[in-house]
């Protein structure tokens, strides 16, 4: 079974062909998903969820502003902004 995890608390080993993950932290990865696409979604979530949880702690009612919304992050920060209640402003770069 192809799974996915974070791996070492500080941050080590991510680049190894082989580590060890705790568990609970493992996800499976369904068969259409390839390893880049699950990892770039993997790593722009738990930004996007330490940046509106830790950072912001959006609430329902909030306005939200994400810059760079149309990058990875931006996208996902938009989404669960979304379902935690708030309304959402984007800024991008470019049109």
């Amino acid at each position: 079974t192809r799974v996915f995890a974070l791996v070492g608390a500080d941050g080590s080993g991510g680049y190894a062909e082989y580590a060890v993950a705790q568990a609970t932290s493992v996800v499976p990865l369904p068969d259409h998903l390839s390893s880049d696409i699950a990892s770039g979604i993997l790593v722009a979530g738990t930004t996007a969820v330490l940046a509106l949880e830790t950072v912001a702690a959006v609430q329902p009612g909030d306005l939200v502003l994400i810059e760079a919304a149309g990058g990875g992050v931006g996208v996902l920060s938009i989404q669960l902004a979304v379902l935690a209640g708030a309304t959402v402003l984007g800024s991008a770069s470019s049109e």
